[in-house]
């Protein structure tokens, strides 16, 4: 089993490469912007802090097609990112 530091690189990188994900089309990152009250400046700022990232998860957990979409291109099961979710602060009990 892997250490608690490994899982939490893991679940940030993946975090951030759904940022990458949401960013690459405007209407995605802007549907994105508009939902989470975040201003592009801010999560230029603040996109390491793990309250950002568990709501970049938090995002793709609402839509099903982004999710599955981002999963596959990433070589994920979708209910792993779930489960990394868990990982971050804010998250309800499963």
């Amino acid at each position: 089993m892997k250490n608690s530091v490994t899982n939490m690189n893991e679940v940030e990188i993946v975090a951030l490469n759904a940022l990458r994900y949401l960013a690459r089309e405007t209407d995605r990152f802007s549907r994105f912007l508009d939902l989470t009250g975040l201003q592009p400046h801010d999560v230029a700022a603040r996109a390491g802090q793990t309250e950002v990232l568990a709501g970049i998860l938090d995002y793709l957990l609402t839509d099903e097609k982004l999710l599955v979409d981002f999963a596959e291109e990433n070589g994920l099961d979708p209910q792993s990112i779930a489960k990394m979710r868990h990982s971050l602060p804010g998250a309800t009990s499963l």
